[in-house]
């Protein structure tokens, strides 16, 4: 299944982190545009996406054709980048097509476009990121030779369509930009889906693992339900989730009969009899996993 996320800017005003936590698997967030503009949400987006562990990307909007001042916008958004720790990549926006910037980018040839993200790439990978494109399908094939960009770049594709119809080749998808999350207040959110890992992407449990013992059969809610629920689906139990209430890694937080019969299975599988959830159960239910995501 592919992963799901959004990506965001000062757009989406004051973002309250902890009710996105579970909601996604990743998100990018606007760092820069231009040659010397910040995105006003940058620092606070980060910092609370990391907070909440959700994994991030970044991306720096492109204005210039212009050499120099292209130049001074990838300056730009690697001094923003000083220091911080990505897991998904550091994306360039290619996108603007406005004659004010004097040649805007979109402006150039397709031969000096792909000569511009090459360079752009090649700074971004030796900052220590993964280089990302981040272009819409007319983009990627009328103004992008895609096939002279390096292997190990990330194509985020954006298309707003059930499907795509873009043929070549793409990492992510930006399917959507009127979506909506409880945590986001303004009005059409950028929904993305992406298709592969990253090796420094650790897709553990999303959940804190809770540190008290749960007594037998007792109905219990929140995180601590989330937390077993989500090792007792990996380990191929049904837990008798709400459709209707599931978040996207599949839990709804209400740990009644089915969770512990669940419970149960995997604490007799285990040899340790029937009982409360305490520190052994849990750590034979973290044994007992048959999908372990990396």
């Amino acid at each position: 299944m592919p992963l799901k996320g959004i990506d965001v800017s000062k757009y989406q005003g004051k973002i309250d982190w902890d009710k996105l936590k579970g909601k996604v698997d990743f998100v990018i967030v606007k760092s820069t545009h231009g040659m010397n503009d910040t995105d006003e949400q940058w620092e606070r987006n980060y910092a609370e996406a990391k907070r909440v562990g959700i994994p991030i990307g970044a991306y720096h909007y492109f204005y210039y054709g212009d050499e120099a001042k292209h130049h001074k916008e990838v300056d730009n958004f690697l001094s923003k980048l000083a220091g911080k720790k990505l897991e998904f990549p550091a994306f360039i926006d290619f996108e603007e097509t406005d004659p004010k910037f004097k040649p805007p980018l979109g402006a150039l040839s397709i031969e000096k476009i792909t000569a511009y993200a090459i360079k752009a790439l090649d700074r971004i990978r030796k900052a220590g990121f993964k280089p990302g494109i981040y272009a819409n399908k007319y983009w990627l094939i009328n103004h992008l030779n895609v096939n002279k960009l390096p292997n190990d770049v990330i194509i985020w594709l954006a298309e707003y369509n059930t499907k795509p119809t873009y043929k070549g080749h793409y990492d992510l998808w930006q399917y959507s930009d009127k979506g909506s999350m409880d945590g986001i207040t303004s009005i059409g959110i950028d929904m993305n889906y992406c298709y592969r890992g990253f090796p420094n992407l650790k897709r553990g449990c999303p959940y804190s693992e809770p540190s008290e013992t749960i007594p037998h059969r007792k109905n219990f809610t929140g995180e601590a339900a989330r937390w077993f629920q989500w090792h007792l689906i990996h380990a191929g139990y049904d837990c008798g989730v709400k459709e209707t209430e599931a978040d996207t890694y599949g839990t709804d937080g209400l740990a009644y009969s089915k969770t512990w019969d669940a419970i149960d299975a995997i604490v007799t599988n285990a040899g340790l009899g029937n009982g409360d959830a305490g520190p052994k159960t849990r750590e034979a239910l973290k044994k007992q996993q048959k999908c372990k995501i990396n």
